[in-house]
C-alpha cells in the first residue's frame, strides 16, 4: 500500500520539477478571451488564475474516484 508523504525529508531522492500545464501566452490568450476590452488589473487577474485552481483540483477530485485511480492507490 502506498503512503502519502507530505515532507520532502520523507523521500529518498528528492528531485523536484515543476509542470506548467499552459504556458505563458496561453494563459494570456485565454485570459483576453475572457476580458476582450484589454482589463489591466491584478485582482482580475488572480481571480482567473484561482479558477483555473479550482477547476483542476475538482478534476482531480473527480480522477480519484475512477477505478484507475483505486488501482494505483
Amino acid at each position: 500500500m502506498y503512503h502519502l508523504r507530505y515532507n520532502i525529508g520523507d523521500w529518498e531522492y528528492q528531485c523536484l520539477d515543476t509542470l506548467y500545464v499552459f504556458s505563458e501566452d496561453e494563459l494570456n490568450n485565454y485570459f483576453n478571451q475572457l476580458y476582450p476590452n484589454g482589463v489591466d488589473d491584478y485582482g482580475v487577474w488572480k481571480a482567473f488564475v484561482n479558477s483555473l485552481f479550482d477547476l483542476f483540483t475538482n478534476q482531480l477530485v473527480e480522477f480519484s474516484k475512477t477505478e484507475i485511480f483505486k488501482k494505483n492507490s
